[in-house]
């Protein structure tokens, strides 16, 4: 092992015993200086004095030890709720550098004089991270812009910084006792990943650009436009909107702020970025929130940002409308197709879990239902059964968890659930578009349309062999007739599944066929719903008939 790598290991034990968590640090196989090692349970004893120990150590142990902080406050599948609210507040601030390299590093960026750019660059920098520091301009068309400019020598410090992490990640594999209960390793590249596409204002650019699309003129929220031509993975150029930041709003006591109004405007904002795009600014703590003049929101910070896939997005709305329908099993079937289960997790158990979980939530009233508490629950159960939650996801967990907080110091008597009640509607129209059953469509036509091409030579042949007179099953029975009951059984669940089957598909492209034209009647959407529904019953009605005369269903 690398001398200086002991010394930083030696550093950081120090440290964390110094905020009396010699118990992490002997978790993670580093030496604690007396006392016996540390049960992975002590994680779950008083969550919010962990959490306020371990930020302070954090913020001890410099910028990446910060990040790691901020990383582990996306990962609501790891930790519990009151942690996750601790880490959240991490925040990266460094003493600024000088302006002289600061120009130098804009210029150099630019390619060309300053003075060709900017009619004006403030000396005097807005905020100063260990990566960059923010600087007020003026583009020569009189454009108001805040300049974010990547502080020198910053790739060289993290990469030191991030050969340790990694480092201990291997000490913790090795030989601390959790090792079989937390994926450090895993951890250690996230937050490489992480800090790495940091240094890429490029890519934060392209986050605000995407998000700026996607909420083009939104009733509640407002993203600074991105100055492209002047950005650069060392640079970034945005739009300067004017203010007053949420944590300001929420330090002074009364005021002329609607609060309410605001916590409502926050939270829709937000859960319409995560159910309606998949796509959303993940973390909206004050700080990175804006009170504009005209009443919206801006937001600010675009370098960390969850993206779901198209699959995963439908499988969440399918949670949502579950859980609205207070439907427990279709529920727990969405959250088992949304997460990654091991072979040897008890599924039944864990459905049942989840199943008990969805009973105690639904029992209260909305205003009194706590999203963190049921995103802390619903992890806690996944962690039990060691249950592995994909990245994004848990970035969303964490996200509702910051949203939480912010809308009760809002409000205290709101709930995000009942706020939130307006997106929920939207999403329950969003599944009747015609684009949505398209793709649903798509989804069923994937799974079963290839046996369901096989059917009419299945059929055929069926029927020829009919015609033939030729037996299509020899059965001997012997002084026990059970299994030509089981046979009958058999094939009056296949008469009634396919009359179900090939009514819904008539009566589906029907609609489909209609919306898809674009010249949709809703009277005449509406009399093909209620005639088929006739028809389905009329069949249902029938064929139940036949079936209760036989005596087998």
């Amino acid at each position: 092992m690398r001398l200086h790598l002991l010394r930083r290991y030696r550093q950081i034990a120090g440290v964390l015993a110094r905020h009396g968590l010699g118990a992490v640090a002997a978790g993670i196989g580093l030496p604690r200086p007396g006392g016996p090692a540390a049960e992975p349970a002590d994680l779950d004893r008083d969550p919010r004095r962990l959490g306020l120990r371990l930020r302070r150590a954090l913020e001890d142990l410099g910028p990446t030890f910060v990040k790691l902080g901020q990383v582990l406050s996306t990962r609501a599948d790891l930790l519990p709720p009151g942690i996750i609210r601790e880490l959240s507040r991490l925040q990266d601030q460094v003493a600024p550098f000088p302006f002289a390299e600061a120009e130098a590093e804009i210029q150099r960026e630019l390619g060309r004089p300053i003075q060709e750019v900017f009619a004006h660059l403030d000396p005097e920098p807005l905020a100063a991270a260990s990566i960059g520091q923010v600087h007020a301009a003026r583009l020569l068309d009189g454009s108001e812009v805040v300049v974010k400019v990547q502080r020198p020598g910053a790739r060289a410090l993290i990469e030191a910084d991030l050969e340790v992490l990694r480092g201990l990640a291997e000490l913790a594999e090795r030989r601390g006792p959790w090792a079989g209960l937390y994926p450090f390793r895993e951890l250690a590249d996230e937050v490489a990943r992480t800090l790495l596409a940091e240094l890429d204002y490029e890519r934060e650019a392209e986050n605000a650009e995407r998000l700026g699309d996607l909420l083009s003129g939104h009733r509640y929220l407002r993203v600074p436009r991105v100055a492209v031509e002047w950005c650069s993975p060392r640079l970034l150029v945005l739009e300067r909107l004017h203010g007053t930041k949420l944590s300001q709003v929420l330090d002074e006591p009364g005021g002329a702020v609607d609060r309410r109004a605001v916590a409502r405007q926050v939270a829709a904002g937000t859960l319409e970025q995560i159910l309606i795009h998949g796509f959303f600014h993940a973390d909206p703590h004050p700080g990175n929130l804006l009170l504009l003049p005209d009443g919206r929101i801006g937001l600010l910070d675009f370098g960390i940002v969850g993206a779901l896939s198209e699959a995963d997005l439908a499988r969440l709305r399918r949670v949502v409308l579950a859980l609205v329908r207070r439907d427990g099993e279709a529920a727990a079937a969405a959250v088992m197709s949304l997460v990654q289960v091991s072979p040897d997790t008890d599924v039944q158990a864990l459905r049942r879990d989840l199943d008990e979980a969805r009973r105690r939530v639904v029992r209260r009233s909305l205003r009194h239902v706590d999203v963190a508490e049921v995103v802390g629950i619903g992890f806690d159960i996944l962690r039990r059964h060691r249950v592995r939650v994909p990245p994004d996801l848990s970035l969303v967990g964490k996200t509702l968890i910051t949203l939480e907080g912010v809308v009760s110091r809002l409000d205290p008597d709101a709930s995000v659930i009942e706020l939130a009640e307006p997106v929920a509607r939207e999403l329950i129209r969003l599944q009747l578009r015609p684009g949505e059953v398209l793709r649903q469509f798509r989804e069923w036509t994937d799974l079963y349309g290839a046996p369901l091409a096989e059917l009419p030579g299945l059929l055929r042949d069926l029927s020829a062999a009919v015609r033939s007179g030729r037996p299509l099953l020899r059965v001997s029975l012997d002084h026990d007739d059970r299994p030509h009951r089981d046979l009958s059984r058999l094939a009056n669940r296949l008469a009634f599944s396919i009359l179900l089957l090939a009514l819904s598909i008539l009566l589906g492209s029907v609609m489909l066929a209609q919306a898809l034209s674009g010249r949709a009647d809703p009277n005449l959407g509406s009399l093909l719903v209620h005639a088929g529904a006739v028809v389905v019953a009329g069949a249902v009605l029938l064929l139940l008939g036949a079936i209760y005369r036989s005596g087998r269903l």
